[in-house]
């Protein structure tokens, strides 16, 4: 099946079904791993304990946003020394533990929310049915890995709220290398003018 040839093999997922949601594509598809490691221990457990669903968002098709109803599985882990007794089935390197988007559709976020910012990445996600809201880019960006120290060339300026509505700081990013380069404590256009003071070379 076309849709399976575009999942990542190391996670051996299969689709069951497909349906059509308004504008959303729904994809219902499993595991059909015999066995999975301990991610505490590393032993393997074939012993499956329950099963329950995850409802992750992936990148769209032709203008469609995807939704997986993927069942995972949790398992026993009988390795006697092992503090853990139960786990969860890992999806490495498609789906992180508890996230609600694939690698691939955060990875794409990322980017736009890089070059635009969390207001305006917002509203170019959303016509590309990958919508996202600007807290949530501004997030993703204060989460991603942090630069080498030095002075960017050309530097992203974007807002940030500490508690919603009422406080807001400044994130700086290198819009070249699509990495955060300083959290600022407020929001002031004096603050960012010393930070530019401080790192001559930089152009926002």
């Amino acid at each position: 099946m076309l849709l399976e040839a575009l999942l990542p093999k190391t996670c051996e997922l299969v689709v069951d079904a497909t349906c059509v949601d308004d504008r959303t594509i729904i994809i219902e598809m499993h595991s059909t791993r015999l066995e999975c490691p301990c991610p505490k221990c590393g032993g393997p457990s074939p012993r499956v304990h329950s099963r329950y669903v995850r409802q992750p968002a992936d990148l769209p098709v032709c203008g469609y946003q995807v939704r997986l109803m993927l069942t995972v599985r949790r398992f026993f882990c009988d390795a006697a020394p092992c503090p853990r007794r139960t786990f969860t089935e890992r999806l490495h390197p498609f789906l992180a533990p508890y996230a609600r988007r694939t690698h691939r559709l955060a990875g794409q976020q990322l980017h736009v929310a890089f070059v635009a910012g969390g207001e305006g990445g917002s509203r170019l996600l959303a016509p590309l049915a990958m919508p996202a809201s600007p807290a949530t880019l501004l997030r993703m960006i204060r989460r991603a890995p942090e630069a080498a120290a030095s002075t960017p060339r050309v530097l992203g300026v974007d807002d940030w709220a500490k508690r919603k509505g009422h406080t807001y700081g400044t994130i700086l990013v290198d819009l070249e290398r699509r990495r955060v380069v300083d959290i600022l404590p407020d929001a002031t256009a004096e603050t960012v003018e010393g930070w530019l003071k401080e790192h001559p070379g930089s152009r926002s």
